[in-house]
């Protein structure tokens, strides 16, 4: 689910892999709170940052996933912790909305209670409150009025609720709301479980530059100085899939303890696209098992490495989106599968239903976060390039989109493109466009987020990129919006498929087409023949034209069996209507109850 509970604020979340600026404080209850110093003890702290009147961070408090972790995995001895306790984690809660108070923590007001009551009639941030926040909380809750602000800046706090892992050695990564069970993994598999060096430790740090470049590399690697002296001298190299040296750079500056550096590495071509690593090597270091990043943390698309036709991409398993196809760095673009419902006022969700009328995965675009930014953007581009390939015959690239304009379609700025290139990613063309009418998939507009629900709200679409037969063409799709009325809408994204093109003869078996048994009762199944992969669409119409229901899917050659549902359909005389690359062809079908 996406955060909710925007604030003024357009800049991004602390890094993931970033240094935690210290927090200096005391609690409700007048505890001193020292970050730095609850790390030194051996633990990682979790920080959930919420607006007492945020709708999202009430529903993650009330799931109870931090109140679990202290009780679970708390300081030996503190209230409310296990005396089983794995004793390697501390959580904290930052009522973080300047002008807030206790009253709207404790729900104290006089009156009467009821989450969500308003002081005021009037909703605003300051006066409003959705229930108490400390009721059955042990962990420190933390309202430090004069320094909300600090916090929210040197935090970077860009909306509530923001959930913050501090591990020992003083790295932050934000967690989406997680579960308990998710919590406690992101400590096991992220967080050092080992103290700071007392001479050399070099550790790499998270990757978090671009997924992908284009024939030459040149990646920004980090590492952290993970030792209490200055560290001065380093060496960074980089290795490939199969764990050859491919390049060298020396690094040398003043590292203070603690401190990460950021070393973006001179030019080196790609000789492969199994995926590259770092290691971060330095003269005494004490700890050489941390030297190294994980596998894959970047790959190099290029001639020599272009990847064969088909390309499916249903973006039902993210991790891989994530991972290789979304360089982009704003952060504006994501893969879910559901989101904050906005006609929620409790914080609930909201899924995407697909074209296929089931929940789906997809790439949204959000141009609405992007447009209604303070300070504001005169316009916005994000982007992310899903391939390199070599394109050998006539080509096609199928996609599913859908939109709903904020105001009239007609008017809109928002706009995606399909963008090649067949230089190494130096220029880009558009080979497939859309804005205003011709991207909105409906009719009706809403100022809130546009969540798809039914398949009507989506169109498939096709760019023609028979152009570039016999070039190395890599691809990327691009949503760009300009801010105010004129733009400012979710754009989604789902079931790319990238395919050389043959003749409508040549994809279906045109003779070769059943659909049985008919009549039919409970069920009817079209059976049919594909010379070659096709995205295969069935629509079952009735006597007027209506269409009952509608399957796609991604098949590949040779017989295939699509089923249909037909045991809530009444008796009569229907159509089965299948289309395919082009190819359409119409069956009768009876229904005999």
């Amino acid at each position: 689910m996406a955060a909710a509970g925007l604030t003024a604020s357009a800049s991004a979340q602390l890094a993931n892999g970033s240094v935690f600026p210290n927090l200096i404080t005391t609690d409700i209850k007048g505890n001193p709170i020292n970050v730095y110093n609850i790390l030194a003890s051996g633990k990682t702290v979790f920080i959930d940052v919420s607006a007492t009147w945020c709708g999202p961070c009430w529903s993650y408090h009330l799931t109870g996933a931090l109140d679990n972790i202290w009780k679970k995995h708390g300081p030996l001895g503190a209230t409310g912790v296990d005396p089983t306790t794995t004793n390697d984690a501390y959580v904290i809660f930052v009522q973080g909305e300047t002008g807030s108070g206790m009253a709207e923590l404790t729900y104290n007001w006089g009156g009467g209670a009821g989450a969500g009551r308003a002081q005021t009639t009037t909703f605003n941030h300051t006066t409003f409150t959705q229930g108490d926040w400390t009721a059955g909380v042990d962990h420190p809750i933390v309202d430090d009025s004069t320094a909300q602000a600090a916090m929210n800046s040197s935090w970077k706090i860009a909306y509530f609720p923001t959930v913050y892992m501090v591990c020992q050695d003083r790295l932050v990564y934000e967690l989406t709301q997680p579960s308990e069970s998710a919590a406690y993994a992101a400590l096991l598999a992220g967080c050092p479980t080992y103290s700071v060096s007392a001479t050399v430790d070099a550790k790499a740090t998270a990757y978090t530059g671009n997924g992908s470049f284009n024939c030459n590399a040149t990646p920004t690697v980090s590492f952290q100085n993970y030792s209490t002296a200055t560290l001065t001298a380093a060496t960074i190299n980089v290795i490939d899939g199969a764990g050859t040296t491919v390049h060298t750079e020396p690094w040398t500056g003043s590292l203070a303890p603690y401190a990460v550096a950021n070393v973006t590495l001179s030019s080196f071509p790609g000789t492969t696209f199994s995926g590259y690593k770092f290691s971060v090597v330095a003269a005494g270091d004490t700890y050489p098992a941390n030297n190294t990043s994980q596998d894959s943390v970047f790959k190099v698309y290029g001639a020599s490495n272009a990847s064969a036709l088909p390309f499916t991409e249903d973006f039902e398993a993210s991790t891989n989106f994530y991972k290789y196809y979304l360089p982009d760095a704003k952060g504006y673009t994501i893969v879910s599968s559901s989101l904050a419902d906005p006609a929620s006022t409790t914080g609930g969700s909201k899924d995407i239903i697909g074209k296929s009328g089931s929940k789906t995965v997809a790439v949204w675009f959000d141009n609405y976060d992007a447009t209604n930014a303070s300070p504001a953007v005169t316009s916005y581009a994000t982007s992310f390039m899903f391939g390199n390939y070599n394109i050998s015959a006539n080509t096609n690239i199928t996609f599913d989109i859908s939109y709903s304009a904020k105001n009239a379609a007609a008017t809109s700025s928002d706009k995606l493109d399909v963008m090649v290139s067949t230089d190494c990613g130096n220029t880009w063309t558009s080979a497939w466009s859309a804005s205003g009418t011709a991207l909105a998939t409906t009719a009706a507009t809403t100022t809130k987020w546009f969540i798809p629900s039914a398949t009507a709200d989506w169109k498939s679409q096709k760019a023609n990129l028979n152009a570039y037969k016999n070039s190395n063409l890599m691809i990327k799709f691009q949503s760009t919006t300009s801010p105010a009325s004129a733009g400012g809408a979710l754009l989604y994204l789902d079931n790319i498929n990238f395919v050389n093109t043959v003749s409508v003869n040549e994809v279906v078996v045109n003779n070769d087409i059943t659909v049985f048994p008919n009549p039919a009762t409970d069920h009817a199944t079209v059976n049919l023949t594909l010379n070659s992969a096709a995205t295969v669409t069935v629509q079952l119409i009735d006597v007027l034209g209506h269409v009952i229901n509608t399957v796609n899917e991604q098949l590949t050659a040779g017989n295939q069996n699509i089923e249909l549902s037909t045991g809530s359909l009444a008796s009569g005389l229907y159509s089965v209507k299948i289309s395919a690359e082009g190819f359409t062809t119409v069956k009768p079908l009876s229904i005999v109850k």
